[in-house]
């Protein structure tokens, strides 16, 4: 049979399915910009999928069952997610396809095509434009282009002589405007090794039963890439002892756990109740948390927990020879003592607490520049020929790397060397295998300490990393995990700069030194599509500053003018004459 094309109605259907809630997205013109705006489920907008129609033919079945599909899940467990969309499968189909085990997002329309069409069976096939997929442990990865996916589907006729699919892949396709109002940006937090501070992983899943997939996932540990620098909590093996996350009569999350739950100490115990308290927070509101272990509810000892992690401190900015605080729109004098003499200060930084603080000294070095106690009030601690800016960690380790330029880059020599100094002046530098024969041109790690970022060029091309940093008993890194890619669709990136728990503000450069900005998401932004977004366009940047708080980023141009962000825009510029700006970290 000919081949027959089946693309508008679906397309029609879902533009009805468009979200009308608020949009939390940048804009690449225009005066507003707003950033990091989680989604609540308030935004979230309801659909009811359709029921398979009577005497539908195959490729009505099938657009229909992409609707069902894409349109998000009711059930409050995990085990019955889909419930209308597994009546377009025969029986035994139903009880084995799992649809979340690969989303994929797509852009535009699907593009329907019936194969073949006999009597008793039809062979279906679905193209999209794929722009992102969620995994089955609900991590999400950004396509590096709009890529093309293709899915198979098989239907047979059932016993009342209706068209049903009884083959298929695993998965769902989600149109890219409704994946937001579907799935739940969700962080789930795991300790750092010395129990000091959260990091978070982000993750989507089916708004439905989000609470349950939450802490699913928490149970089964930290993924691959940050199993190294964070610690465990729950027992290996601990899984819920009833099928759902609920809150209780009593406005609690309900959270039934068995294994050996009631053997944890008081300090595993505290941890446990604070992990599934951060973790299954909706915005800045925290639940109480109703832990049972069988029958038994479990009493929370109130110990130390972790704190969020975020940037302690203001931002400082250098002009002349004088250091400078950010705050509120204006510059205020730095109250700490710095030495400058006979240096050429071409970037700044500083740890939480403003302390330590370390300068780069034209390109070649960088240095300890307060606190030193010696006749200079100096301490080189790096040197190079070309050294990236300086970020310094929470543990007092102040991190760059010797990125030589261009012309003189050889990959087949260069070993990614990140060069790492305690503030009291010990090396430990790290060579990363992922880092080989790739040029470090950035790096910044996150307010947590496990976290470092790092931008990388390589045959012309850049590329933005995120790795885990296990570290020793005094803090110390001792290597660098495999990372994951992140902002892979962005071109010439210069610089990335923590904006948010698990977001990146990047600086990218043309090759006619054209400037632009983007924030992009470690697991998605936490709206949307999740995709990389454009923030406001400003010309002639040279240098941004951002941090994991309330303030705005700050961004130099070419002229020394300094911009903060606001809730209108970059506006006019806040101080002249400035050389180099930082926030802490």
């Amino acid at each position: 049979m000919r081949p027959t094309h089946v693309a508008a109605g679906l397309a029609a259907i879902l533009a009805l399915l468009a979200p009308v809630a608020g949009c939390a997205s940048v804009p690449s013109s225009g005066p507003v910009m707003s950033r990091q705006a989680d989604q609540s489920d308030e935004d979230a907008v309801g659909f009811i999928p359709p029921e398979p129609a009577d005497d539908a033919d195959p490729a009505r079945l099938v657009r229909s069952f992409l609707l069902a599909g894409g349109s998000g899940s009711t059930a409050t467990t995990q085990y019955e997610q889909y419930d209308t969309a597994r009546l377009y499968l025969t029986n035994d189909v139903q009880e084995s396809w799992a649809p979340t085990e690969n989303v994929v997002v797509y852009s535009g329309a699907p593009d329907i095509t019936v194969d073949a069409e006999g009597a008793d069976a039809a062979d279906v096939t679905v193209s999209v434009d794929a722009v992102s997929r969620v995994d089955a442990h609900g991590m999400y990865a950004e396509a590096s282009t709009v890529a093309p996916f293709t899915t198979s589907f098989s239907l047979t006729r059932d016993d009342d002589e209706q068209w049903r699919i009884d083959e298929l892949e695993d998965g769902i396709l989600v149109p890219e405007r409704q994946f937001a109002n579907q799935f739940k940006a969700t962080r789930l937090y795991f300790p750092t090794q010395d129990l000091r501070e959260w990091v978070p992983d982000q993750r989507w899943f089916p708004r439905s039963a989000w609470r349950t997939s939450a802490v699913a996932e928490v149970l089964t540990g930290p993924p691959a890439w940050l199993q190294d620098a964070v610690d465990t909590v729950a027992p290996v093996g601990t899984q819920l002892a009833v099928p759902t996350v609920t809150d209780n009569s009593d406005g609690a999350v309900e959270v039934r756990l068995g294994g050996d739950i009631a053997d944890l100490d008081e300090t595993k115990r505290g941890l446990l109740f604070g992990q599934l308290e951060v973790t299954l927070s909706d915005g800045e509101v925290r639940p109480e948390i109703a832990l049972y272990a069988g029958d038994a509810r479990l009493s929370d000892p109130m110990t130390d927990k972790p704190d969020i992690p975020s940037t302690r401190g203001t931002a400082i900015a250098l002009s002349g020879e004088e250091l400078y605080t950010v705050s509120d729109d204006r510059l205020a004098d730095f109250e700490r003592s710095v030495h400058l003499e006979e240096l050429d200060p071409t970037a700044i930084a500083l740890g939480p607490g403003a302390s330590p603080v370390v300068v780069r000294d034209g390109r070649t070095r960088i240095l300890r520049v307060a606190d030193v106690d010696n006749a200079t009030g100096q301490q080189e601690l790096l040197a190079g020929t070309r050294l990236v800016e300086p970020s310094v960690d929470r543990h007092g380790y102040v991190w760059s790397s010797d990125d030589p330029g261009h012309d003189d880059f050889d990959p087949s020599k260069d070993d990614g060397e990140l060069l790492v100094a305690h503030e009291s002046g010990t090396r430990h530098d790290r060579s990363p295998e992922w880092l080989s024969g790739r040029q470090v041109i950035g790096v910044r790690v996150a307010p947590d300490g496990a976290r470092v970022a790092v931008v990388s060029r390589r045959a012309g091309t850049t590329s933005v990393h995120v790795a885990a940093v296990r570290r020793g008993e005094n803090g110390e890194p001792e290597q660098l995990t495999t990372p994951l890619e992140v902002a892979a669709s962005v071109p010439g990136v210069v610089s990335a700069q923590w904006s948010g728990e698990t977001s990146l503000l990047l600086l990218t450069r043309d090759d006619e030194g054209t400037t632009a900005m983007y924030e992009t998401g470690v697991g998605g932004l936490p709206d949307d599509s999740g995709s990389t977004e454009t923030v406001q366009e400003l010309a002639d940047v040279t240098n941004l500053a951002a941090g994991v708080t309330d303030a705005g980023a700050l961004a130099l141009t070419r002229g020394g003018d300094l911009y903060q962000e606001n809730a209108t825009g970059w506006g006019d510029p806040i101080a002249e004459d400035i050389a180099a700006v930082a926030y802490p970290g």
